[in-house]
């Protein structure tokens, strides 16, 4: 009976660290989430930076990165990430005021759909990433190299 009773035990440890994992491990999620509750005020950050008169440097912990100029401006946000070069991912958001969809830093790559709020790019070497509307103005981005 001892025996049945640890191995039960052990399985549901086993189910409750896979979950938390999962939860820990799942920015898309928890960045979607971010964006979605406090929409309002990272528009506002976002708008600043735009004009050149932004003073946050960070907001609930996130790091407001930068205006990146080109075809479509965008105002990033940095999440976290992991690894050491030559395998980084990053992740983050971005707002485009333009609700266009871009590469990560908006750099100048290609953007191929993966399904109707999807896009993938890649700069032709393993770096590469891929970003996904959020709400109108807003995207998650990830981005490996």
């Amino acid at each position: 009976m001892k025996k049945r009773i640890k191995i039960i035990i052990t399985v549901v440890l086993i189910i409750l660290t896979i979950c938390a994992v999962r939860g820990i491990f799942n920015p898309e999620r928890r960045i979607k989430n971010f964006v979605n509750q406090n929409g309002g005020e990272l528009t506002a950050i976002a708008e600043a930076y735009l004009r050149s008169d932004a003073t946050t440097r960070t907001y609930k912990g996130v790091e407001v990165e930068q205006v990146f100029r080109g075809n479509h401006d965008i105002v990033q946000f940095y999440y976290g990430g992991f690894g050491i070069a030559p395998a980084s991912k990053y992740y983050g958001f971005y707002y485009s005021p333009d609700d266009v969809p871009t590469a990560y830093e908006n750099v100048n790559c290609r953007l191929s759909a993966v399904s109707g709020d999807e896009w993938a790019w890649s700069d032709g070497t393993d770096n590469g990433g891929r970003t996904l509307r959020i709400i109108k103005n807003w995207f998650y981005y990830e981005a490996w190299f």
